[in-house]
């Protein structure tokens, strides 16, 4: 009889720990599934073809994005550049499209930064066959509509890689690629401008072959991080290398630091004060580009702490970087498998050791010029993404590359 109640006994301890055990997983289960879950989603379209460039937040906390369009399917080059608009989308922290203004400007806008009354924006004139050229420092109201614009006399090559930004004592940094004829060499030149477009100082650093700007952080300490891509004559690959300064308000380079096997992309200052760096490495025979995506984390010295290397494609385009509410990096990015043409967006988690522990591709076309946008927003996530519609219709359908804007939760 002992040995009987014994057993029931176990046999009712042993139901209740697999009940409690089978509930504990379905709540990790469904708590899985209910990660980066769509909540809403809105499309926007301005005609056949549009093309996200960039996007800012803006002092009143929604987001600006700079579209360029192509409103119909043309046939030749010289139709495209006749035919091409461009636009600023104005979106809340909910997705929601605010306005949609039609912009022109003489040149290639580069960067702009927005003051309390008007926006200041770098122009390039874009020329082919090489040609060096020169950057419009302008200024526009917030309408953008054009106040006055000042040529920088400073001869750099054709791209729109110069970066600006507003520093505490109302001045404007502006950095960018320079052929220095002086000295007989490229670099970075490092000037500052008062807020009527004066130059006030000028500085130029040297670098082997060339260099250009990709970001410019403001830190705590009112110091700026300055990430750019920089060529590496004696590398193995040397169009691979990340070279990161740190500046004061003035312009002057504290220190300097570089990076190999890293072709940077979006950087992210942490809460803490570190530096992610999110980037592509080439792992093929220099032209065959295939590519891992890299990850490296800095410390606010430039010390690397960590670094990763995954993902290997014959195509990779980085999206963006943020950091999410329990510290963990979110990335997107663009992959293109080496089996095949196909790619797909991709929305990936690594955490605070640079594991991976989450990934998600898109359920849909992806344009394979585009990357996907990621907003940190009101307790949500923005996605943003160029997507490809319709794409067994015939080819008069007039839309088939929208703007999806698909809030996710965190």
């Amino acid at each position: 009889m002992k040995s009987l109640s014994v057993s029931v006994i176990i046999f009712v301890l042993v139901s209740a720990c697999a009940k409690q055990e089978k509930e504990t997983q379905s709540k990790d289960s469904q708590k899985g599934k209910q990660k980066y879950q769509k909540i809403r989603e809105r499309t926007v379209s301005f005609g056949y073809d549009n093309d996200i460039i960039s996007y800012k937040k803006t002092n009143d906390n929604n987001f600006l994005f700079y579209i360029k369009v192509d409103p119909q399917k043309v046939n030749t080059k010289e139709e495209a550049k006749r035919n091409v608009r461009y636009y600023f989308l104005k979106v809340n922290p909910q997705g929601d499209t605010i306005s949609s203004i039609p912009v022109s400007f003489e040149y290639h806008l580069g960067n702009y930064v927005e003051s309390e009354d008007s926006y200041y924006v770098i122009t390039t004139a874009l020329l082919n066959g090489g040609k060096y050229t020169r950057d419009f420092l302008n200024r526009y109201d917030k309408h953008w509509k054009l106040i006055w614009s000042r040529r920088i006399d400073k001869p750099k090559r054709a791209d729109i890689s110069t970066v600006l930004t507003l520093t505490p004592n109302k001045e404007l940094l502006v950095i960018g690629n320079q052929l220095n004829r002086k000295y007989k060499m490229n670099g970075l030149t490092i000037m500052r401008f008062t807020l009527d477009g004066k130059m006030l100082t000028e500085k130029f650093i040297p670098a082997e072959k060339c260099s250009n700007p990709v970001s410019l952080i403001p830190s705590a300490d009112g110091t700026y991080f300055l990430t750019t891509w920089k060529y590496h004559p004696t590398s193995k690959y040397p169009y691979n290398l990340l070279w990161l300064l740190k500046l004061n308000q003035q312009g002057d380079a504290l220190w300097t630091k570089t990076y190999t096997d890293l072709y940077p992309g979006p950087t992210l200052l942490t809460r803490k004060g570190d530096l992610v760096c999110y980037g592509r490495q080439i792992v093929s025979p220099y032209g065959q580009d295939i590519y891992s995506f890299k990850v490296v984390v800095l410390d606010q010295t430039g010390n690397i702490k960590w670094q990763k290397v995954f993902f290997r494609h014959a195509y990779l385009g980085t999206g963006d970087i943020v950091e999410s509410s329990n510290g963990n990096y979110l990335f997107t990015g663009v992959v293109h498998p080496l089996a095949t043409s196909e790619g797909s967006g991709s929305l990936f988690e690594l955490n605070k050791k640079g594991d991976l522990v989450y990934q998600k591709e898109f359920e849909y076309d992806y344009i394979r010029d585009g990357v996907p946008f990621l907003v940190e927003s009101e307790k949500q996530l923005l996605l943003i993404t160029e997507d490809q519609i319709d794409r067994f219709k015939k080819d008069s359908d007039p839309y088939h590359h929208i703007i999806r804007i698909t809030s996710i939760s965190e």
